[in-house]
């Protein structure tokens, strides 16, 4: 599917809006909804759709919420829902790769900094595993609702590797551990970081934290893992919350 107009008229829709592309779904010109948008791309899940938003376009849901589902997304543009939510989800349950993390799914930084939204998720339970690395406080800047990043697909984890991330408030959860091997941070609000979203026994199950490392919440921090694998660090450990600090393993 391709929607093309002229780029000073764009593509509008005055109500909600449902897009749905068995293969790729691309978007040349400035698209605006005024309510709940829904675009599927790969609808039939089988891997082979992506959604391509042209260079210097938007997608502008005005304050409703949008949830995108697809192969990949490759964001030439910009995509924003304002203070709705955004739920951003992968169509074949690739890997996820955040910052510059090359993954099936890839976010890379130019495109994290594009993205204005209200709480936003990335991933869910048909997912796969999620790989964050090097993604900066004027990336995720325009996230400004809590981001859940989410990997709670059986077997499925998440990695913090490679460079330090920032984000204005996190929610990691994941079936078989989160691993960091880099420091985090939040600047805004809460960071919570959750290893076995399920409580059933996988291969690992726990927060591993490689290194010396530091956590750090502008607001409260909650670690969680299951009871059997715990929290570990190998190393030096800084945990700084300036609210509240829940470690419940």
């Amino acid at each position: 599917m391709t929607l093309d107009a002229t780029s000073n008229t764009g593509i509008e829709a005055d109500s909600t809006l449902v897009l749905s592309s068995v293969g790729n779904l691309n978007i040349n010109d400035n698209l605006t909804t005024d309510g709940v948008t829904t675009i599927d791309v790969d609808s039939d899940d089988n891997g082979v759709g992506n959604l391509t938003l042209a260079t210097s376009m938007t997608i502008d849901t005005q304050n409703s919420a949008a949830t995108i589902t697809a192969n990949d997304i490759i964001l030439d543009g910009s995509l924003s829902t304002g203070a709705g939510a955004l739920n951003l989800l992968v169509s074949d349950g690739g890997t996820i790769g955040l910052g510059d993390a090359d993954k099936d799914y890839d976010l890379s930084k130019l495109e994290l900094s594009r993205i204005t939204s209200g709480v936003t998720q990335i991933g869910d339970v048909t997912s796969g595993s999620i790989t964050v690395d090097n993604v900066s406080a004027s990336d995720s800047d325009g996230i400004s609702g809590m981001l859940t990043l989410d990997a709670t697909k059986n077997s499925s984890n998440i990695v913090f590797e490679t460079v330090a991330s920032v984000f204005n408030s996190l929610t990691a959860k994941a079936d078989d551990g989160i691993n960091l091997s880099v420091d985090l941070t939040t600047d805004v609000g809460d960071m919570i970081l959750e290893a076995d979203n399920d409580n059933l026994a996988d291969t690992n199950d726990k927060i591993s934290l490689t290194g010396s490392r530091t956590l750090t919440s502008a607001l409260n921090m909650t670690l969680d893992a299951s009871s059997s694998a715990g929290i570990e660090a190998d190393s030096t450990l800084v945990l700084s919350s300036v609210g509240n600090l829940n470690i419940n393993d």
